[in-house]
């Protein structure tokens, strides 16, 4: 992944690059983009304390390619609904899929969690945006959707239903503030009761340390580079949905 904060950012910059009809569509369906640049994460907030076959769905889309995932998914980009939420869920692949391996990289080599380093890149990037306190900053303004996008979200994830959609977006929000909370210490207490470091981590750091230093600049490099290789993968993407051109090897890695 990395998480929330990087993902929405990425998007925020791609939209300067857009062709003219896209931002506009993007305008009107402002909500659909946002939650797409997510992507499947949503399904991890489905019941992260339970194991149920929608929380699952989260892993098993993270484990297709990008040439499985899209070649589906591009059946439901017709409608102008449709299309937006492909491209925000193409910048989710793409960022994912430039800087997961780097990131499993250093959780095999003990250099860092995975969730953890994904939390303090999003501390990192917020500090670098002037925002005072990251680890008090509230993302969850734009995680929401009506019951109509719900619908049109399903349909890139099947068997997920719109219910299952609303489900995963509201929790999502909740557990954003949730980790912001004004009570630190009871946050704190709360998610050692999971038992899960995965969970655990997703607590923001309060304060940067040389520990992070080197792998926080890499993380930007590859973001960087994610940047450049969006517009790539989309002229790849509407060539595919124009004449069925096969999906390339930029597609081949999975989003990890």
């Amino acid at each position: 992944m990395p998480a929330n904060y990087a993902h929405y950012r990425f998007g925020k910059q791609l939209l300067s690059g857009m062709s003219p009809n896209d931002r506009r569509s993007i305008q009107r369906f402002r909500r659909l983009y946002d939650m797409g640049l997510h992507g499947p994460d949503i399904f991890f907030y489905y019941n992260p304390l339970i194991k149920t076959a929608t929380g699952q769905l989260g892993g098993v889309f993270h484990a297709q390619s990008g040439q499985e995932f899209f070649a589906r998914v591009c059946a439901q980009a017709g409608s102008e609904a449709g299309r937006v939420y492909l491209l925000g869920l193409l910048g989710h692949y793409c960022l994912d899929s430039l800087c997961h391996p780097y990131v499993e990289k250093k959780d095999a080599d003990g250099s860092a969690r995975h969730v953890e380093l994904e939390s303090e890149f999003d501390r990192y990037l917020l500090e670098a945006d002037g925002v005072p306190q990251p680890h008090t900053y509230d993302g969850s303004a734009h995680m929401r959707l009506t019951r109509g996008e719900c619908v049109t979200v399903a349909l890139f994830y099947p068997p997920a239903t719109p219910a299952n959609i609303n489900a995963c977006v509201r929790n999502m929000a909740r557990a954003t503030r949730f980790l912001v909370g004004e009570n630190r210490k009871r946050v704190q207490r709360l998610l050692r009761l999971t038992r899960s470091p995965a969970i655990e981590d997703q607590l923001m750091p309060e304060q940067g340390s040389d520990r992070w230093l080197w792998m926080d600049s890499e993380m930007l490099v590859l973001y960087n580079r994610a940047l450049k290789r969006y517009p790539v993968l989309l002229s790849q993407l509407d060539e595919h949905m124009r004449t069925g051109e096969p999906l390339g090897q930029d597609f081949a890695p999975t989003f990890g």
